[in-house]
């Protein structure tokens, strides 16, 4: 644990890497690398980015090769393009694709974990495993079928609040509440 020291792009090794992988025309994904053994795709949740896994990183690679991505719109990555059609899930896909990555073990953490189950929906046969933490199936149809006018409604007024609100105000409250319950430990996650 003594090798891993905090930095502006999360923790690393010296056998740790950071670098980008083209996954669509004119988007790249940045992601962080480092450990041995099987693949293990860790995605973070929404307005969160690769960093989230830091803490768990030294645990996890001494028995895997870790890869964390700043998902399409987070973090170092290309940022999302209004009215630019994409799937996270394919996005992981390219990824791997790029770095010859036939099969990998996925973990999802809250959007991350709605992100692992389209790749476990869409693609089993490139799974190891797939675990969904903090994230539920939403009854709603796939990608293929938009949303209907109500929800489509529903979701403008919920946008045009967090707008009135301010992003940055949100985003306050939106910490706030994720660590609220951590006791004497708030600070540090914090």
């Amino acid at each position: 644990a003594n090798l891993w020291k905090s930095g502006k792009t999360g923790l690393h090794t010296k056998d740790a890497l950071s670098d980008t992988v083209t996954v669509a025309q004119h988007t790249y994904i940045y992601y962080n690398v480092c450990g041995q053994g099987e693949p293990l795709i860790l995605l973070h949740g929404h307005s969160l980015d690769r960093r989230m896994w830091d803490e768990q990183l030294p645990a996890l690679s001494p028995y895997f090769r870790v890869y964390c991505l700043d998902l399409r719109g987070y973090g170092l990555s290309s940022p999302q393009q209004e009215g630019e059609a994409f799937v996270h899930a394919d996005d992981v896909i390219a990824f791997m694709n790029r770095l010859h990555l036939e099969k990998a073990h996925i973990v999802g953490l809250s959007m991350g974990s709605f992100i692992a189950g389209d790749l476990l929906a869409i693609y089993p046969e490139r799974l190891l495993s797939c675990t969904l933490a903090s994230g539920g199936i939403r009854n709603t149809p796939g990608p293929s079928e938009p949303m209907d006018s109500i929800e489509s409604a529903k979701r403008d007024r919920e946008i045009a609040a967090l707008l009135e609100k301010g992003i940055s105000q949100y985003k306050a409250e939106w910490i706030e509440a994720l660590i609220a319950s951590g006791g004497t430990e708030r600070e540090r996650m914090r």
